[in-house]
């Protein structure tokens, strides 16, 4: 988890400081961090945050992040929104959302030992939004509400091809705004622990 915040801020810090070498910056930081998970009379050698900058290594690297985000926060999500009314739409926005990583790395998942998969993708595969959504108490209303708006949109699209010249909504997956979820706070607070452990010694 802090791998990848380290590398997703090193990475906004190089789109607004020219000049700013993150390749560098990275070598840096494994170089102190290796010394000090490797020194034993460090704290840190037994409260081990390893580096690891071969995940970034990747040009899918955010979406590895994201999936990663993911895989942290549902647990917390599936034990809110399946007893829990409020806040239940917006949980199963962002987790329908998600089916969209796991498309993407299912071709590269589904091949023994390639080196494409996150290694952490086997662990996901039970929190998959298919398997996840059903237990959401607002699952049946969600899912009548996407029923009724794929009708609407059929009727529409029948308009359409009868007035060639009219133009049509554009409908498509929904896109929920990632701060919406308290999931996002969720990992972001485990986030925070992690950081002040390790700048504190505790």
């Amino acid at each position: 988890l802090f791998n990848y915040w380290m590398y997703n801020r090193l990475n906004e810090i190089s789109h607004t400081h020219s000049g700013f070498n993150i390749t560098d910056a990275l070598n840096k930081i494994e170089s102190i961090w290796r010394d000090r998970v490797h020194d034993k009379n460090s704290v840190d050698y037994y409260q081990k945050c390893k580096p690891d900058i071969v995940l970034f290594k990747y040009t899918d690297w955010k979406l590895r992040k994201e999936l990663f985000d993911y895989y942290v926060d549902i647990s917390d999500i599936i034990s809110t929104a399946k007893y829990f009314t409020t806040g239940c739409r917006d949980y199963y926005k962002y987790v329908k959302y998600k089916k969209s990583l796991f498309d993407h790395f299912e071709t590269p998942c589904s091949i023994s030992y390639n080196y494409d998969c996150p290694n952490f993708f086997d662990a996901c595969k039970k929190y998959h939004p298919d398997k996840v959504l059903t237990d959401f108490i607002c699952y049946q209303d969600m899912k009548k509400e996407e029923e009724a708006q794929a009708q609407v949109h059929e009727e529409e699209q029948e308009e359409v091809h009868e007035k060639p010249h009219a133009i049509g909504p554009l409908i498509g997956a929904e896109n929920p705004n990632p701060s919406t979820p308290t999931a996002k706070q969720a990992g972001n607070a485990l986030l925070g622990v992690a950081v002040t452990t390790m700048t504190s010694g505790a």
